[in-house]
């Protein structure tokens, strides 16, 4: 018969112990909201994102892609275990207008748990001048109030017309200009 042993060579288990060592990326958020912003009011959107190693060996970051052109990334390309690093993104939004926007960035590394973590920012853009309704149909001799709000202080309407081809000059006391009131 033959006996099988349980007590194993120490130069055995070192080997496999090495083979082990992986580092583990984390983020406290995974998402940056950076709220609502005013259009035309900044023109870039900065997002930190706090990495953590939480492994046992170098977690090594390779690549940071982001999603489209309008976002610039920075960041720490190794980060030793139980150490953080940081990854810096700038979204420009000088083009966007009124809505909600959401950009994205992928994390390339060496982590043994999420080789591949995405990461976002996000924003909604209030415009300059809210209107109350999408779309205004001004029937002739039919009354119809459209409420245009604004943050901007020093956005004023000069003047109201209509055009098009039966278009006639408004003869109700309706069309006039509200000066001086707070719409918010």
């Amino acid at each position: 018969m033959f006996r099988v042993s349980c007590l194993a060579s120490p130069f055995v288990l070192i080997p496999v112990f090495i083979a082990c060592a992986a580092p583990k990326i984390e983020v406290d958020e995974s998402a940056y909201d950076c709220g609502i912003v005013a259009e035309g009011k900044i023109d870039k959107l900065h997002a930190q994102f706090v990495v953590k190693n939480s492994g046992d060996a170098t977690l090594t970051i390779s690549n940071v892609c982001p999603g489209c052109g309008c976002t610039v990334v920075r960041f720490d390309t190794t980060i030793q275990p139980g150490k953080t690093g940081l990854i810096a993104s700038t979204v420009t939004i000088a083009n966007y207008h009124s809505g909600p926007i959401t950009k994205y960035v992928t994390v390339q590394s060496n982590a043994s748990n999420n080789p591949a973590l995405q990461l976002s920012i996000s924003a909604v853009i209030k415009p300059v001048i809210d209107v109350s309704e999408q779309y205004v149909s001004l029937a002739p001799g039919k009354p119809h109030t459209i409420v245009l709000a604004s943050a901007k202080q020093d956005l004023s309407v000069s003047e109201v017309f209509m055009s098009g081809s039966s278009a006639s000059a408004p003869s109700s006391p309706a069309w006039q200009a509200a000066e001086g009131k707070d719409c918010d």
